[in-house]
C-alpha cells in the first residue's frame, strides 16, 4: 500500500509542478486546479479501501449487542459529520425512542442539527437469533440490510438526507454499531455519494430516562 501511494505522489508531482511552472500562462491556474483535483481523487480512491472491515474481523463475541434491548425507551445520541479531508461540518444531537410491536421494533429517531436542519425519522426493525439484521423507514430506500454478530452491527442502506440549504441527497450509508463492556455504545457511518467516500459520521449513544432529551424536543 504505501509503495502505490509513492507511486500517485509522484505522478502528482510531475502533473502538478508543470502546471505551477505555467501559472503565468492564462490557462496555467486551470491546468493546476485540474492537476490537483486529479491527485486528490486517486489518493481518495486508494485510500477508502483501507478502511474497509469485516465484521468477523472487528467483533467480540462479548458483551452481546441486542439492538431491541439497548434502544427500547429513551435514547440520546450526539454526534458530527466529518468531511473527507478531515473537516467536521455538522453537529447534532439525537433523541430516539423505542417499543417492541407485533410487526417488530419501532424506533422513533429526530436529529437536530446545528446548521438548523431538523429530520425526523420512524425505523421499523427485526431481527433474528442468527443475527440476521432488516429495517424499514421512509427516509430509506430499499430498507437496510445487516448483521449483528457478537459486540457489532454492520448494516447497509441508501438513504435520503436533508441539508440546510433545502436540497436533499441520497447518500449510501456503511453503518457500524459498537457495544462496549462499559455500555456505552459507539457508531461509526462511512457516507458515500456516487461510489465515492465523502465523509463519515460519529455517533456515541447514551440511554436515560427521559431527563437528557434534546434542546427543544418533548418526553415521550
Amino acid at each position: 500500500m504505501t509503495e502505490k501511494v509513492a507511486v500517485i505522489v509522484h505522478l502528482c508531482q510531475t502533473q502538478v509542478q508543470p502546471a505551477q511552472e505555467k501559472m503565468k500562462l492564462t490557462y496555467g491556474v486551470y491546468q493546476l486546479r485540474a492537476a490537483m483535483i486529479l491527485c486528490a481523487a486517486a489518493l481518495s480512491l486508494l485510500l477508502s479501501g483501507c478502511s474497509t472491515m469485516k465484521i468477523d474481523e472487528v467483533a467480540s463475541d462479548s458483551p452481546q449487542f441486542r439492538f431491541e434491548e439497548y434502544f427500547a425507551g429513551h435514547t440520546k445520541a450526539s454526534g458530527w459529520f466529518t468531511d473527507r479531508f478531515g473537516k467536521v461540518r455538522r453537529h447534532f444531537c439525537g433523541d430516539f425512542f423505542g417499543q417492541q410491536q407485533d410487526d417488530g421494533f419501532l424506533l422513533d429517531e429526530v436529529l437536530y442539527y446545528t446548521d438548523g436542519v431538523v429530520e425526523k425519522r420512524q425505523w421499523l426493525v427485526n431481527t433474528t437469533e442468527s443475527g440476521d439484521f432488516r429495517a424499514e423507514a421512509e427516509a430509506l430506500i430499499g430498507g437496510a440490510t445487516g448483521m449483528i454478530k457478537g459486540n457489532a452491527l454492520e448494516m447497509n442502506y441508501v438513504m435520503r438526507v436533508d441539508l440546510a440549504d433545502g436540497k436533499q441527497w441520497q447518500l449510501s450509508m456503511n453503518d457500524w454499531m459498537f457495544y462496549q463492556a462499559d455500555g456505552s455504545l459507539h457508531n461509526a457511518t462511512f457516507v458515500s455519494k456516487w461510489g465515492f467516500r465523502i465523509g463519515v459520521v460519529t455517533t456515541q449513544y447514551t440511554k436515560h430516562d427521559g431527563e437528557l432529551l434534546c434542546s427543544g424536543s418533548k418526553s415521550s
